[in-house]
């Protein structure tokens, strides 16, 4: 198989090591939850437009599994901690915050899958943060009194992680962090 990035012959896998894109660990604040991202926005972002096509299920799993693995090394949380995806429903044949959250498993984050889902189908891509304001998603979920890790693929403007952290805080969960593969500020 070619890399994806450059088109060498690569029988490691889609995207070569010379290729692969830099882990850089980011921190920033959601209504004081840390939200850790592994990669800068720019260094991903032809990547990313892959997750509507069928092969980004295999990209996401790639870039998933050098961040967990980077994260299990360096960090480590108590047990009982459990992962939600934010929207995390399947589009274009699967589900890629579900991928990173079974990417997670290994850091001793026990994944819920389809827990945290919209009620609006609105898409941010590329939209202000006023039109995120305008137009929130309507997140619902069953969770209750847990320990929360929440995960999503890109954090922009933080609009939806906030939207998500204030459901499940009024449903008694303890949202403990937050995990995006990247930050768009970054």
């Amino acid at each position: 198989m070619r890399c994806l990035i450059c088109g060498v012959w690569n029988l490691n896998g889609l995207i070569c090591k010379k290729c692969m894109p830099t882990l850089s660990l980011g921190k920033r604040l959601v209504d004081g939850v840390s939200v850790y991202s592994f990669y800068a926005f720019s260094e991903i972002e032809f990547l990313l437009h892959f997750k509507y096509q069928p092969i980004g299920s295999r990209i996401m799993t790639v870039l998933a599994r050098w961040a967990s693995l980077y994260f299990s090394q360096n960090f480590s949380f108590p047990h009982g901690l459990v992962g939600v995806g934010i929207d995390d429903r399947i589009k274009n044949g699967y589900s890629h915050t579900g991928i990173i959250l079974h990417q997670f498993k290994r850091c001793g984050i026990q994944p819920i899958y389809g827990e945290l889902k919209a009620k609006n189908p609105v898409s941010y891509a590329g939209k202000s943060l006023q039109y995120r304001q305008a137009n929130p998603k309507g997140f619902q979920t069953q969770l209750v009194s847990r320990d929360v890790v929440v995960m999503d693929d890109v954090i922009t403007t933080g609009v939806s992680l906030q939207e998500a952290i204030g459901l499940l805080r009024s449903k008694n969960n303890r949202v403990i962090l937050a995990l995006t593969l990247c930050d768009a500020r970054r």
